[in-house]
């Protein structure tokens, strides 16, 4: 069922029918198709464990420490098969190789499972089959009462919401502070895991003779509780912990592992106890030990469910992260006095030190400052957080950076309030999602012209991931536009709208612009046959963030071809120094592969906008002229920092061929192997800007009628201004500042000072800028997360 299951959704993916059906159908649909998916793999998975438990049972009263055995080895084996998927199968096997590498286990373990069936058959031996035949059959150890029992198993039912809905609070509170990636996910899951190993063994071990089941529930629950604001408060200290221990360590990865093994661990282990405490707790019959175990598995399965639908869908967005962590402590506190109120014989200390415990956990509670956790989220002593916003999808938030902030924060040159900057940043979780700061300015600006300067008139136009909304407002300020559809799968992203509103020409509310909500690829994939586009343009989260990848591959590209207009164009961002030269390659491959003509651009530091279309590139130096002089335009190009079109000109790097030549020795980025989110196993060798340039070819051949000797020349220089920078780039992303500002002089001296000149000199390297005092790999652009 894995490789089938695998192999189906790969075939699902690549149908244009099966899209468009799904597309049409009710939500609940949706859900009913994807459970119809995934049941037979994992109905198989659940029943395992109950019955290996019925197959080793040999006494009711040593029937907590052999579940114990099967319950840690079953969950350690599914946290070494968690990290040997993150870190070695999928970048090397690729999906589908790891669906058979898990096959290939299944099928040794159900070859094992046979051989043990018939050297162990009842009746040979004298020995048992867990039935009961053979076997000590004696009464419960915990000497409960039916409805004790009873009341125990729906109390299980509630430690399992509980238990998952912590793990997704920790697993979205640390998103917001650690570098997402699928690195990270896999670490979380690992340690979760691992916690619940060490807390079976615990109990195995040490709790389980001590034959108190009642009471060490009880303590387990309000230990749990404290644990949870412990946590809480350790996350909300998570921008400061991840710094020193970033800077310490030196491995943002290692870090991530401290963190982890530091939040999780211990309330993981507690969690850990529960399951084989109520096996034992409960049990009446060894005859009936397999179907016991397989009710109590299916009902605390089916709190985790509600404890996940419930935190992420319901909690988070109605209360916030801070108030569900406290909303889930006093349940675990009251649950853990309610288990105490069913054994009549706790002794009176222990009764007491639980109320005491409980008692805590309502003190902190109430003591606890309103939005703690989301300030230390969102503030940042160089900007202003403007709003943040707990949704569904996750957490957002507006921060605005300002001369005026920064210097009275630290020390700054004079010209810095003389000549006063000011721009927005949108961050989701631990990303910086979009900025109006002028690269990003000019990266978003050349997206959207340089596809709508290059082809047939842009009548239709589609723009996937919204931003700060300056991509989508570009194409505004075409006049041949008369349709502009944009498509974000996070509504919170939108309808921070209002704080761009000055940046991208108030696009949402152009008559001519539609909003969907959806992932980019999905509303592709659903889209009717008919659906065209003159020019598509995405600017997704960069390529390492998980799920992303599903934005820059292969098969994704094919798709987004089907729906292109003869003549249209597709532009993508590619944030080439966040990637190795290899994996930059990749991703530029999957482009070469898909369509014949890709063009290389670099409007900024290394912020790469690739153009690809079936149809030659071909400049119209007339019709550029015309559409800069157009005046709004021409004011948001500026603003930009692109002051006329030589200066959008000279950022073409690379021509069809010299992309082909680029990308030669590389496999593409598919679906299958996503190398990109797996950038640990495809390291290397940094983005190489010199191995880059030097295949670099002029545009002058692209140019359509006759070209003066003037624009020659002034191609030719910022051209090689062009190239200049990107050293310079080079030297600010090793943080040689003082290097960079020497060079910047030296340029500014040779071709003038220029909008785009002046930001990276003063702006950036004076204002910008934290200097000496922080550790590596901290100091940098004051909006920018550490690389």
């Amino acid at each position: 069922f894995g490789v089938a299951l695998t192999e189906l959704l790969s075939a699902l993916s690549a149908s244009e029918g099966v899209a468009l059906a799904i597309a049409g159908s009710p939500g609940g649909l949706r859900i009913l198709l994807s459970a119809l998916l995934l049941l037979p793999p994992t109905v198989a998975m659940g029943a395992t464990l109950p019955i290996l438990t019925r197959w080793v049972a040999r006494s009711l009263p040593d029937l907590g420490r052999h579940f114990t055995g099967l319950y840690a080895l079953n969950t350690l084996g599914a946290a070494a098969g968690c990290s040997l998927a993150g870190f070695w199968a999928i970048p090397s096997l690729g999906l589908t190789g790891t669906a058979w590498v898990a096959a290939v286990v299944n099928f040794v373990a159900a070859a094992s499972a046979f051989v043990l069936h018939f050297l162990g058959r009842p009746g040979e031996d004298g020995d048992g089959d867990g039935d009961g035949d053979g076997v000590e059959e004696s009464t419960p150890t915990a000497m409960l009462g039916d409805r004790q029992r009873r009341t125990l198993i729906g109390v299980f039912a509630l430690t399992g919401f509980l238990s998952i809905a912590y793990e997704v609070l920790w697993f979205r509170s640390l998103g917001l502070f650690v570098h997402s990636s699928v690195y990270a996910f896999t670490a979380l899951l690992s340690t979760f895991l691992l916690g619940l190993v060490i807390g079976a063994a615990v109990y195995a071990l040490w709790l389980q003779p001590k034959r108190r089941d009642l009471s060490i529930l009880a303590t387990a629950q309000v230990l749990q509780a404290l644990a949870g604001l412990v946590t809480l408060a350790l996350l909300t200290n998570g921008k400061t912990i991840d710094f020193f221990l970033t800077g310490a360590l030196g491995s943002p990865l290692l870090a991530l592992w401290v963190q982890a093994l530091a939040i999780l661990l211990v309330p993981a282990s507690i969690i850990g106890v529960g399951f084989p405490l109520v096996v034992q707790a409960t049990a009446t019959h060894l005859s009936q030990v397999g179907r016991q175990v397989g009710w109590l598995y299916s009902l605390n399965t089916l709190g985790g469910i509600a404890g996940s639908l419930g935190v992420g869908f319901v909690l988070v967005p109605l209360i916030g992260t801070q108030w569900t962590f406290v909303l889930l402590a006093l349940l675990g506190a009251a649950l853990a006095l309610f288990i105490q109120g069913l054994d009549a014989e706790v002794a009176p200390r222990q009764r007491r030190l639980t109320r005491v415990a409980a008692g805590l956990v309502l003190l902190a509670a109430f003591l606890l400052p309103p939005g703690t956790f989301l300030r230390s989220y969102a503030e940042t002593r160089l900007g202003e957080v403007l709003d943040v916003v707990e949704g569904r999808d996750g957490t957002i938030a507006v921060i605005e950076y300002s001369a005026d902030a920064v210097c009275r924060s630290r020390p700054c040159p004079d010209h810095c309030r003389e000549h006063p900057y000011r721009h927005r940043q949108v961050r989701y979780a631990s990303m910086s999602y979009a900025s109006t700061i002028l690269y990003s300015r000019r990266y978003m600006t050349s997206l959207l012209n340089l596809a709508a300067l290059t082809g047939p008139p842009t009548r239709q136009a589609l723009v996937v991931c919204f931003g700060t909304g300056i991509t989508a407002g570009t194409a505004t300020l075409h006049p041949e536009l008369e349709g502009l559809t944009i498509v974000d799968v996070n509504r919170d992203v939108v309808e921070a709208d209002r704080f761009f509103e000055d940046f991208n020409h108030r696009v949402l509310s152009d008559p001519r612009a539609r909003v969907v909500i959806d992932d980019g690829r999905h509303f592709l994939a659903a889209a009717p046959e008919e659906a065209r586009w003159d020019v598509i343009s995405f600017e997704p989260p960069p390529p390492e963030a998980p799920g992303i990848v599903n934005l820059y591959s292969s098969e994704f590209y094919r798709l987004a071809k089907r729906h292109l207009s003869p003549g249209g164009r597709l532009t993508q961002w590619v944030p080439l120094q966040e990637q190795s030269d290899e994996i930059n390659r990749r991703l530029a491959r999957s482009l070469v592969d898909n369509f014949e003509y890709v063009t290389l651009w670099i409007p900024a530091r290394d912020e790469a906008v690739y153009l690809a279309s079936d149809a030659p590139l071909e400049i119209d130096l007339e019709r550029w002229r015309e559409a800069f002089a157009r005046p709004e335009l021409k004011a948001s190009l500026r603003e930009a920092g692109l002051d006329d079109v030589h200066d959008l000109l000279s950022t073409f790097v690379l021509d069809a061929e010299g992309m082909r030549e680029w990308t030669r020795e590389v496999e593409p980025i598919t679906d299958d192997h996503p190398a990109v989110e797996y950038y640990l196993s495809f390291e290397g060798r940094p983005h190489d800007r010199d191995a880059l340039w030097a295949l670099s070819t002029s545009l002058l051949p692209y140019l359509k009628g006759e070209v003066s000797p003037e624009d020659r020349t002034l191609l030719e220089r910022r051209r090689s201004l062009a190239r200049e920078l990107s050293r310079v780039s080079a030297l600010t992303f090793d943080w040689r500042y003082d290097e960079a500002a020497e060079a910047l002089d030296a340029l500014i001296a040779e071709h003038g000072e220029s909008t785009w000149l002046h930001h990276l000199r003063h702006d950036q390297l004076d204002c910008m800028v934290e200097r000496p005092g922080l550790p590596p790999g901290r100091q940098g652009p004051i909006e920018a997360p550490a690389p």
